[in-house]
């Protein structure tokens, strides 16, 4: 029964860390639209400054030619009453000479005469210079107008920036929380399934203990050569010299003997499904493949390396040899 509650809150630690992957890619999708968004305003800012300051140069280069008309129209009003003071001088000078004789007054009239064509063109100026003038109020008042339109413009994306890094960071603030909820989950989903295997592994070796008559022989297992162990990988050696006996450490049948580079001749005893025993190092075989073995059965003899090398496995993999044999 606990076996079934374990394996069904692994289940459901699975589904919640499905549902809080599911979380996180709608966030960072969420993430990744308002980053884009935020580029975009970024972009349409750095266009609208550049805007700003191509208006704002017109509307300073505006600014100098309205001075400029302006100058020119108080030069070319200036230079008008100049000319109207003169005229009027001359005209009171044609007038005198008129009393003087009618030479000099058809002199005075060619004269006035030039001064009032000078006079008329002096006012058509006058006049193309006040219409620029006026045009150029125009345009800079347009001007001005487009320019406050940006800078509403700037300040609208300003804010709008500001409310995208505020939802960003709250979004970067819940996607942390759901990684740190994620991560317990996980740890509580693979304790569970690391608990699961462990007991399964306790139920299995239960169940062989049970079942396996060679399994019921562990740390009572005769030594199969006379000497000092030594701890090596997958198994023990045994120092006992060159030509010593080897003997079978409990009931069984050879299962394989041959040659294994490294280890001179080894031969393997099965002595159940689950377990087998095997010998290396060996300079003969007593036995062949198919025989059956008791316990202390001669196997056959060390070779000039003088160490046996011996394993306990199950199925294929190695147990611990010292927990099998018996102390000595």
């Amino acid at each position: 029964m606990i076996f079934l509650l374990l394996c069904l809150t692994a289940a459901d630690s699975g589904d919640n860390i499905k549902e809080l992957k599911e979380i996180e890619r709608n966030m960072l999708d969420e993430i990744d639209s308002a980053i884009r968004e935020r580029r975009l305003l970024e972009k349409r800012s750095k266009l609208l400054r550049g805007q700003l300051e191509g208006l704002e140069q017109i509307v300073s280069r505006a600014g100098q030619r309205l001075e400029e008309d302006a100058a020119a129209y108080a030069r070319a009003e200036t230079d008008a009453r100049k000319r109207a003071r003169q005229m009027d001088k001359l005209l009171r000078g044609q007038a005198a000479r008129f009393v003087l004789g009618a030479d000099g007054l058809a002199e005075g009239i060619r004269r006035t005469r030039i001064i009032e064509r000078a006079f008329r063109r002096d006012a058509q100026l006058l006049g193309r210079a006040l219409q620029a003038v006026s045009a150029r109020r125009a345009i800079m008042s347009a001007l001005s107008a487009d320019r406050l339109r940006a800078l509403d413009l700037v300040e609208s994306a300003k804010m709008l920036r500001s409310d995208i890094e505020a939802k960003t960071k709250e979004l970067a603030s819940a996607l942390t929380d759901i990684r740190g909820k994620r991560s317990s989950e996980e740890r509580q989903y693979y304790d569970l399934r690391e608990f699961e295997a462990r007991i399964a592994r306790e139920t299995e070796e239960e169940n062989v203990a049970a079942t396996d008559a060679f399994a019921s022989m562990k740390a009572r297992l005769k030594w199969p050569v006379t000497g000092s162990l030594a701890q090596v990988s997958g198994g023990v050696s045994i120092s006992s010299g060159a030509g010593a006996e080897v003997h079978a450490v409990a009931p069984g049948t050879v299962e394989w003997a041959g040659p294994v580079d490294g280890y001179a001749k080894v031969m393997i005893v099965r002595h159940s499904s689950n377990f087998t025993s095997i010998y290396g190092h060996l300079a003969s075989f007593a036995k062949t493949p198919g025989d059956a073995v008791e316990v202390g059965t001669t196997l056959g003899t060390l070779s000039a390396a003088g160490s046996l090398h011996f394993e306990i496995r199950r199925h294929v993999m190695p147990e611990s040899p010292e927990q099998w044999l018996e102390q000595r």
